[in-house]
């Protein structure tokens, strides 16, 4: 098969050598004169390795793109507008596209697609823990066991088939794009509970572990976001719209209070060495605003939670307050006289940017045929 995988950071250069070895790839990069053809996928659970044949590597869409049967997008959501509409100009014929992952409403980012008649599936997570050795060289990674796959709309077993036969890992076909679309994030919570009293980027006095050093006071924010977006599912449910496998904080990490989630958190070793976004500028720590923490949870997952609530008329009061905070520290105008409609919410994955600002003609863009 023909695959052609838009970005070469760490998944899709692990992508890209994994499907190599069984299909024919073409693979986007910014910097393609840095690849030479081969690289070397190392597993770094078992340290065994091997060495894939990329058919082509071009900075050009058209390259990858003109005569793919089906394109997997691997880009951080920032990029997905702006890459969607040149992939859709670059096209010969509609072809599947695949986003990995599918979160933060690339489904909206990939309106021009979907408007072309390509089908739109999003993967709920990443199928690779992965790291680049060395860029368009080598790629350090471990495969994941499984996947689920969403699809925009109906009647895509057969893509559904050709993704997970491709990947080559058993697959769950989901019910809802929503439900990728919605998956959460702690990011959120711990940088509003570290940070939410400072209006602009600046030092911060310590750069404590994300993940081990998490404290209950972003459990307590952790939960009460998770119930607003619960919310928001529960009205999109209301309304004919599938959210029934987007799954609670408190299901997810068996955490029923606060303190049981911040305990679980403790306990998991792969997050326990990980820091937040914080640059050290000699003795001392810079908060990163730039970092993908910020910029992929904000304008993005909790934008769309946002939008969405507007639309079924529900109030997300802490959504609202967090939302308002970041774009103080952002430098960007999302509120005006309180309500979502500043500049910069242009620029986020909300529904009503993309022409979709009510309940009917939501349901109409999830559930009508292609």
């Amino acid at each position: 098969m023909k695959i052609g995988i838009i970005g070469a950071g760490n998944i899709g250069t692990a992508l890209a050598a994994d499907l190599a070895q069984r299909h024919c790839v073409k693979l986007y990069s910014s910097r393609a004169h840095k690849f030479s053809g081969k690289v070397k996928y190392v597993d770094s659970i078992t340290n065994s390795n091997f060495d894939s044949q990329i058919e082509f590597v071009s900075d050009r869409y058209e390259d990858v793109v003109c005569d793919a049967d089906i394109v997997f997008v691997c880009l951080p959501t920032y990029l997905i507008r702006a890459t969607a509409e040149r992939i859709a100009l670059s096209l010969n014929k509609p072809v599947p596209v695949c986003f990995v992952p599918g979160a933060g409403g690339v489904e909206f980012l990939a309106k021009s697609l979907v408007d072309v008649g390509c089908p739109i599936a999003g993967l709920d997570r990443v199928p690779y823990v992965s790291r680049l050795v060395e860029y368009g060289k080598c790629v350090s990674a471990s495969k994941k066991r499984n996947t689920r796959i969403a699809f925009l709309r109906n009647g895509d077993r057969p893509f559904f088939n050709a993704i997970s036969t491709v990947l080559d890992m058993p697959a769950t076909m989901m019910k809802s794009f929503l439900s990728v679309s919605l998956t959460p994030t702690l990011h959120i919570s711990r940088l509003y509970d570290l940070y939410g009293d400072i209006d602009r980027p600046g030092y911060v006095p310590s750069n404590p572990l994300f993940y081990a050093e998490w404290r209950d006071s972003a459990s307590l924010i952790c939960l009460e976001l998770d119930k607003e977006l619960h919310s928001v599912c529960n009205g999109l449910l209301s309304v004919g719209l599938d959210t029934s496998e987007v799954v609670p904080y408190t299901a997810h990490y068996e955490s029923p209070t606060a303190h049981a989630l911040t305990l679980k958190l403790h306990t998991i070793q792969s997050l326990s060495r990980i820091y937040g976004p914080i640059v050290a500028k000699g003795n001392k720590f810079m908060l990163d605003i730039n970092s993908r923490y910020f910029t992929e949870s904000f304008p993005y997952r909790l934008a769309l939670v946002k939008g969405l609530a507007d639309i079924l008329g529900q109030d997300v009061p802490l959504s609202d307050k967090v939302l308002m905070w970041y774009s103080r520290l952002a430098g960007k105008e999302y509120f005006v006289n309180g309500n979502f409609c500043g500049k910069d919410a242009l620029e986020c994955s909300m529904p009503q940017n993309f022409g979709v600002s009510d309940i009917e003609s939501l349901v109409a863009y999830y559930s009508k045929k292609k």
